[in-house]
């Protein structure tokens, strides 16, 4: 359910701000072409009215009915690949005429200053500190939240035992390369005004008068956008079929119709819809980092689950038995090991550093090491023979506390309203329908496994 309303929020944000930079667009050209009233109309501080990101939602949902399941899809995703590779470099190399690298100095501080200015914190300014870096990195974790689509879209790619890890690691290492070049350049041209969070490139070609680049740079963040839309309205359809294959949910989800999922695309498509024109662009960036944070997070608390618990067929051995060893309480300890990590991350906010708690989270760390030296005790049981996570649990340790110290970097109401969003919407339908459909209650029927009509069906997909 998360995973789902990730995908949802995502769409949703990305409408939002292809309407928001039509409208700053418009602004800076003085060019007064569309109403108002059509693009962005503010209701409250946490309701506003978007007609237009509606309507984009909409045409994207369309498209991807009519081109879902072809090669015409495959061939217009690398379509806007390529695109997007070209405008990219193209910002670099024209940006690079005119920037100017020597206010390109980032001091950072190990610690937080013992006083800092609390509004500048809230508002994302406050200078060269861890926090704020891990602030930053949580605001803008939506902007790498494509690598579950990666995995999620699996069934569509050919031998994705070893397509999908050249295919994530390669795309990682472009995203970063890109991401933090054009920051540089962005940056080096000239701070954009206070409060102005959107089209910052945009703003910084057409500053230093590259107008007709600034122009280029604009198609290529609309065309962004959209690419980023159809690929989550692409997803998420494919998550509804298989967890309705699973008797999660209701197959009513996960019907098809010409290898199309039709019900699962409309589902997707009109979720993002009622969203979109409701919510704020703001809080729905901040709830999509906050979604996909939890997504990681549970990620790898699966993995060291699924690594060092002993399974239900495996009797238990000598070396299982001793007191440091236990398989059979890997999910009680990897749920200590999470709690903990809440407790240091929270008390390590700087709201609570003023307030002397920090000097508690560094004392907590000390259980939280320990609990980490116990999981890595313990005997891998479950190694895949295809690419499987290296350094466990290592590595899935510490990617549970970086992200539990993002996420309670982030705004404290983006957390509450998934917390109530997932509550109200998932919790009733695991209880109410899962826990009873589920095909784990049919493990030793034949009805756990694909039948042939299943898996021609899956295949065709």
């Amino acid at each position: 359910v998360v995973l789902f309303f990730e995908f949802i929020f995502n769409v949703a944000t990305c409408a939002n701000a292809f309407t928001l930079n039509v409208y700053l667009f418009m602004q800076l050209v003085n060019y007064i072409g569309c109403p108002d009233y059509l693009l962005v109309t503010q209701l409250d501080e946490f309701v506003q009215l978007v007609p237009s990101a509606t309507i984009l939602i909409f045409l994207c949902t369309a498209l991807l009915v009519f081109f879902f399941s072809s090669k015409n899809s495959r061939h217009l995703l690398l379509f806007f690949f390529v695109f997007d590779v070209s405008i990219l470099l193209f910002v670099i190399i024209c940006g690079s005429t005119k920037a100017d690298f020597s206010q390109t100095e980032f001091p950072l501080k190990i610690i937080f200053p013992h006083s800092f200015n609390k509004s500048e914190y809230e508002y994302g300014v406050a200078p060269y500190t861890v926090g704020t870096v891990f602030k930053g990195a949580g605001i803008l974790f939506l902007s790498f939240s494509g690598f579950d689509k990666i995995a999620n879209l699996a069934s569509e790619t050919i031998n994705p035992k070893k397509s999908l890890p050249i295919g994530i690691f390669g795309s990682l290492v472009v995203v970063l390369l890109f991401y933090v070049s054009v920051s540089l350049v962005v940056v080096s041209l000239g701070h954009t005004p206070a409060g102005y969070t959107l089209s910052p490139i945009v703003w910084a070609l057409n500053s230093n008068k590259m107008i007709l680049a600034s122009y280029i740079a604009f198609g290529g963040t609309l065309v962004t956008l959209i690419a980023v839309i159809y690929t989550n309205i692409a997803a998420g359809p494919r998550l509804l079929l298989q967890m309705s294959k699973d008797g999660l949910i209701p197959q009513v989800f996960g019907w098809s119709y010409m290898n199309v999922p039709f019900n699962g695309i409309m589902v997707t498509g009109i979720v993002s819809c009622l969203i979109a024109v409701w919510v704020p662009y703001q809080t729905l960036s901040n709830m999509s980092s906050v979604l996909a944070l939890i997504v990681y997070t549970f990620l790898a608390i699966a993995i060291i689950i699924m690594r060092l618990s002993l399974p239900d067929h495996m009797p238990a051995t000598e070396s299982s038995t001793k007191w440091y060893k236990q398989p059979r309480r890997i999910p009680h300890i990897t749920a200590l090991y999470l709690f903990l990590c809440i407790c240091v991350s929270l008390l390590w906010h700087p709201q609570y550093v003023e307030l002397g708690y920090g000097l508690m989270s560094i004392v907590l760390l000390v259980p939280t090491f320990g609990v980490y030296v116990l999981l890595q005790v313990q005997t891998e049981y479950d190694s895949p023979n295809t690419f499987r996570c290296p350094l466990v649990p290592a590595l899935p340790c510490l990617l549970i506390l970086c992200n539990t110290w993002m996420l309670f970097s982030i705004h404290y109401y983006a957390l509450g309203f998934v917390f109530v969003l997932v509550v109200v919407s998932g919790v009733p339908v695991y209880f109410m329908y899962s826990v009873k459909h589920s095909r784990l209650n049919d493990r030793g029927d034949e009805s756990f496994a694909l039948s042939s009509v299943d898996e021609e069906d899956f295949q065709a997909h």
